[in-house]
């Protein structure tokens, strides 16, 4: 589940995974727990940050067009 709590606060939980789905897990471990760090997010232009207090971005993703 998600929260947000005004324009820019944004937090996660009870977060679900498979845990079978990928050979190596060390990957989806670390996504997850930089989603649990997670307290707010920008948005600009196609960059989404997601961020904890005024610290540089936790992660960042960027919206593609697909074919």
């Amino acid at each position: 589940t998600y929260a947000l709590t005004n324009e820019t606060q944004l937090s996660f939980s009870k977060m679900a995974s498979t845990m079978m789905a990928c050979p190596d897990m060390n990957t989806e471990k670390t996504f997850l727990d930089a989603l649990q760090r997670v307290d707010n997010f920008a948005i600009k232009g196609k960059i989404l940050s997601l961020s904890k207090a005024k610290m540089a971005p936790i992660a960042k993703f960027e919206a593609v067009l697909m074919k």
